[in-house]
């Protein structure tokens, strides 16, 4: 009996201590998507570039997979909301471009959008039509845009 005392009078003092270190924590944290320290905020563009990408990658897991179908065309309206939506933005990058060019890499952002948008559309008709080697087909084709796209549009990065 007089051990538990000592116990219990120490955790009732400690207690606040550890309360507080932990609320301290916490409160030094960004919050969850904040960007941190040095990094710029991502545009709307970057949003629905993450959303396209995040969808494809689930998509890629359960294309072959004829039971899902109903899962992967939402994930594809998904794919061709986000793509929609970039399309009629600008790439940061594009500020960056001499003013005499910039017109045209725009326009050719938004013409590569839309050819995107026709194959994810082309990706859904074959899903609708329950052929899922033709929508694993068209999966790979997403890649192949999304990878040209990447390769013309987005901002290199600098070399370390």
């Amino acid at each position: 009996m007089t051990m538990k005392f000592p116990i219990l009078a120490a955790a009732l003092l400690l207690a606040p201590i550890l309360m507080s270190q932990t609320v301290r924590a916490q409160a030094t944290q960004p919050p969850a998507g904040a960007p941190s320290q040095g990094e710029e905020p991502k545009s709307q563009l970057q949003k629905d570039m993450d959303q396209i990408n995040s969808a494809v990658k689930k998509l890629r897991h359960q294309i072959d997979d004829a039971s899902r179908n109903a899962s992967s065309l939402d994930l594809v309206a998904q794919i061709r909301s986000a793509a929609s939506d970039a399309a009629g933005q600008t790439p940061s990058w594009a500020a960056e471009k001499p003013e005499a060019d910039r017109a045209k890499f725009v326009a050719d952002f938004q013409s590569h959008m839309k050819e995107f948008i026709g194959k994810v559309d082309a990706l859904a008709g074959a899903l609708k039509a329950d052929d899922n080697a033709g929508a694993a087909k068209g999966l790979k084709d997403l890649f192949a845009a999304e990878h040209a796209g990447h390769k013309e549009f987005r901002k290199p990065k600098p070399q370390q």
